[in-house]
């Protein structure tokens, strides 16, 4: 196989016009308009100037501040679930109800009575005022979750329970059943005579 080189040249040997504003067939163009309207294009597509920026002293961030903020945030956000679920607890026991309700009538209190929420997040400094919207809630929570009591006497033999719903016996019955199926109309009257009396 023989190997054939091409080659390529770089120069463009079309004629171009010699004065700007001819055309290469000798026509005459008008420059200075096409000028207008690209300076026309370029003014009306350039963003807004940018406002001065300060003067930046070759200072890094204070990144130690930063980093301090981010671990008392989070430090924060821990202790508000935890003074939460505490609030939450104390709920539970009082009334008797899941954890899961608790903290649901607590969160949807809180995004109802905004004063509700700015007291427990400025707890640490005022909390007297705390502790009254905490009476507060808990007496709202009482109204609206108040179960009826009940009588732990009467719950607890469920054997007594079981019987007073099936009637005033207790007396379970003797033997097996009898199979009617298989007796004959003459057994069957005797049986029945026997055990209803007749």
């Amino acid at each position: 196989m023989s190997e054939e080189q091409t080659t390529q040249t770089a120069v463009d040997t079309t004629k171009t016009p010699a004065e700007p504003g001819v055309a290469a067939d000798g026509a005459r163009t008008d420059g200075d308009e096409i000028e207008k309207l690209i300076a026309e294009f370029d003014n009306s597509t350039k963003p807004a100037p940018e406002p001065a920026k300060p003067e930046q002293t070759g200072a890094a961030p204070d990144v130690d501040r930063i980093v301090d903020e981010k671990v008392e945030r989070k430090l924060a956000e821990r202790e508000n679930r935890a003074d939460a679920a505490k609030f939450a607890d104390e709920i539970v026991k009082e009334f008797g109800v899941t954890p899961r309700i608790a903290k649901g009538w607590l969160d949807q209190y809180a995004r109802e009575v905004p004063a509700a929420l700015d007291a427990f997040v400025n707890r640490p400094s005022d909390p007297g005022r705390w502790a009254k919207w905490q009476k507060a809630m808990l007496k709202e929570f009482g109204k609206e979750h108040r179960q009826t009591k009940i009588d732990a006497n009467a719950t607890e033999d469920r054997e007594s329970v079981t019987a007073a719903v099936r009637g005033t016996s207790t007396k379970v019955p003797e033997g097996k059943a009898p199979d009617f199926s298989r007796m004959s109309p003459q057994e069957f009257a005797e049986a029945k005579d026997r055990m209803f009396g007749g």
